[in-house]
């Protein structure tokens, strides 16, 4: 199948719950600000503005349901997600999800596994962070870096239904990428897992060209789709300051732009989120500019 020649269905989560740093709720709309729309437009991609999920300011929620770092509200953002992303494979259209914070994850990847739970579907996750704590080893308490270990089983149960026993998405066709801030009982439980994971230290002995083809050729080999989701905080802060939380020595805009263009032309893309902008701490708008630009290269964007 060709799903990046498919209609692209963009959905905004302007969701900062998951997280303990304000802003990134205003994420999707500095994406669409930088002009998305027109940019893969440009590409001859067509384009459906879905709008945003709607939701609850943060000082219009009760204290019981702000409980356990605004569970009760991310579970049902997550499975308004879920449901808006349902339609969009119904409808075989490719979701790009905007974020928001990255707990909008858990929406976005129990849609692709109930849609394509008959096929094998592997997983991409870019990001400085793993995600992979429990509510029993994070430091923070923090939803945001939850969404791999809900997804392989572990977690809060109402989370853990929008999976539905999930069997889509196997650790051995997992592959995180970028790794450069991990906690330490986060680093038993992802060693653990029986994912694939490559460091910034990995990258830089390696190279980002000689880590994706070698994911290409084991992980992701004979794969019917794939879900990238993809955190803007693994960028080297340098080059896109406005994020949650940045930590220095990610990748590179040029690191981050081959990637996605070798992604692009596998053609197997079936889903993508783009996660963590925070216009707050950005600098003159160019962290959101940088942000669409990677987007278009997922979608066909070159040099020449």
């Amino acid at each position: 199948m060709k799903p990046n020649g498919k209609i692209i269905d963009i959905i905004g989560v302007p969701s900062d719950f998951g997280a303990n740093v304000p802003g990134s709720l205003m994420g999707p709309d500095a994406i669409r600000s930088a002009g998305i729309h027109s940019k893969l437009r440009e590409l001859n991609k067509s384009t459906i503005e879905k709008g945003n999920i709607v939701m609850s300011h943060r000082f219009q929620i009760s204290e019981e349901d702000s409980s356990y770092h605004y569970l009760k509200v991310i579970q049902k953002i997550c499975q308004d997600l879920k449901s808006t992303c349902l339609d969009t494979f119904k409808n075989n259209h490719l979701p790009l999800v905007l974020g928001g914070d990255h707990s909008i994850a858990i929406g976005s990847l129990a849609a692709t596994c109930e849609h394509f739970a008959t096929k094998k579907i592997g997983l991409l996750w870019v990001d400085t962070h793993p995600d992979f704590n429990t509510p029993e080893t994070s430091h923070t308490g923090n939803i945001h870096g939850m969404p791999l270990s809900l997804l392989f089983g572990k977690g809060y149960a109402n989370l853990l239904s929008l999976f539905n026993n999930q069997k889509t998405i196997q650790p051995e066709n997992t592959v995180l990428i970028g790794l450069r801030d991990i906690d330490t009982e986060e680093k038993q439980l992802l060693k653990r897992s029986g994912v694939t994971f490559y460091t910034m230290r990995d990258i830089d002995e390696k190279g980002i060209k000689k880590v994706l083809k070698e994911v290409f050729k084991s992980n992701f080999k004979d794969l019917d789709g794939l879900h990238l989701s993809f955190d803007y905080d693994v960028m080297n802060p340098a080059v896109m300051p406005g994020v949650s939380t940045p930590v220095q020595g990610g990748l590179t805009l040029r690191e981050a732009h081959l990637l996605l263009e070798m992604l692009h032309e596998t053609q197997n893309i079936v889903a993508a989120d783009f996660v963590e902008l925070n216009p707050i701490n950005d600098i003159q708008g160019q962290s959101a500019i940088a942000a669409s630009e990677l987007i278009c290269s997922l979608f066909g964007k070159s040099i020449i």
